[in-house]
């Protein structure tokens, strides 16, 4: 059942006033960047707090998924999209990253990844890949990689996940041991058929503009723990999705065996929860935004202690790209020049260009206390 390819490598006065003046304006100037970085998420009521950065790692084990849109062996080292790939995951501090949308079985991008990682890291980083696909959409092949530390984690198993060969790109799940304590959990990733109606696959439509894809899939989440409970009893799951389901659709979701990977009353603030670009603004003063809540986890924790997605005033839910050159996490000049040596017909890039050439959708967390 299990399909992958895996592999591990270790490796006095005026002046005075002034300058108070002047320390506390720049203290104000940083204290606003810093709530934009740190205002995500909300605590148990769902109220949006100042929390700490989404950089900081304040559990045993955080899990990042990411939609890194069409990354595959076109993809220079040498590029805006690889490098800021790169750096995001060093600075978000994951041990565990399940990538969405890599080209199908390129073993090639993930080593070159992987190599970049470990380039003078503390820590060291392995990766598996999966390589299975539904034959009834061989158009929409593509891979899920599932990287992490294994300094810190154990890769035990991998399993290939598609209840009543129901989904268009089946699920992939990789069980992991803690090396720090007796612990283990399983986690997956995977990428949902696209929005909208697709006549080519007999698609119709659903509710809303959804396809009945897209809406099917969601709808099967409860199969997807089913048959991972029966597989690894008595053991955390958490699975993080592409989900493609617009948030006015989220009444589908029973979680009669799973939970959603929201604090309660997530919905009274659901733009915190949106993880994939708005239009492109039409003129500079147009402010950037996230547009709908597709990217998801979804949780069954079987001791209802370990998985920490309640407690939102500790954890941040998403790493803000549209703010990353702001915040200094991202080098505007940097991705400029990248963007402008692999497109030099095109127009210099604006910031939202430069991170929808990275990806059109944000990294989001979950973390687990032991």
């Amino acid at each position: 059942m299990a399909n992958k390819k895996t592999t591990k490598k270790s490796k006095g006065g005026l002046k005075a006033v002034l300058s108070i003046a002047g320390m506390a304006a720049v203290g104000a100037i940083a204290y606003g960047a810093y709530y934009l970085v740190n205002k995500i998420k909300s605590d148990k009521s769902g109220a949006p707090i100042i929390v700490n950065k989404s950089i900081d790692k304040n559990s045993d084990i955080k899990l990042m998924s990411w939609n890194v849109f069409n990354f595959g062996k076109s993809t220079p080292a040498e590029s805006n999209k690889f490098v800021n790939i790169v750096k995001t995951i060093k600075l978000t501090n994951a041990d565990v990253i399940g990538l969405e949308e890599i080209g199908f079985n390129d073993i090639t991008i993930i080593n070159k990844l992987i190599k970049k990682l470990n380039d003078g890291g503390s820590n060291k980083w392995s990766y598996t890949l999966s390589d299975a696909f539904n034959q009834k959409y061989p158009n929409s092949k593509e891979s899920v990689a599932i990287l992490y530390k294994n300094d810190i984690l154990r890769l035990d198993s991998t399993n290939v996940i598609n209840p009543n060969n129901i989904y268009t790109r089946p699920l992939y799940f990789a069980k992991f041991t803690y090396l720090a304590k007796p612990y283990t959990f399983v986690t997956g990733f995977g990428h949902f058929d696209a929005p909208g109606v697709n006549t080519k696959n007999n698609e119709k439509d659903s509710i809303g503009s959804q396809g009945s894809q897209e809406v099917l899939e969601n709808k099967s989440i409860d199969l997807v723990f089913k048959e991972l409970k029966k597989l690894y009893p008595n053991t955390d799951i958490l699975m993080a999705a592409d989900t493609n389901l617009k948030e006015n659709h989220m009444n589908i979701y029973d979680q009669k065996e799973y939970k959603l990977g929201y604090p309660e009353n997530y919905a009274q603030h659901i733009k915190d929860y949106r993880t994939s670009l708005g239009a492109k603004p039409k003129k500079p003063s147009d402010p950037l935004y996230y547009a709908n809540t597709y990217d998801k986890w979804f949780v069954y924790d079987a001791e209802a202690t370990n998985i920490d997605y309640l407690n939102a005033s500790k954890h941040a839910f998403s790493f803000d790209t549209l703010q990353a050159f702001k915040n200094g996490y991202w080098d505007r000049e940097e991705s400029k020049n990248l963007y402008m040596k692999l497109n030099k017909n095109k127009p210099q890039p604006s910031d939202y260009d430069l991170v929808k050439n990275v990806s059109d959708h944000i990294p989001v967390f979950i973390n687990i206390n032991i």
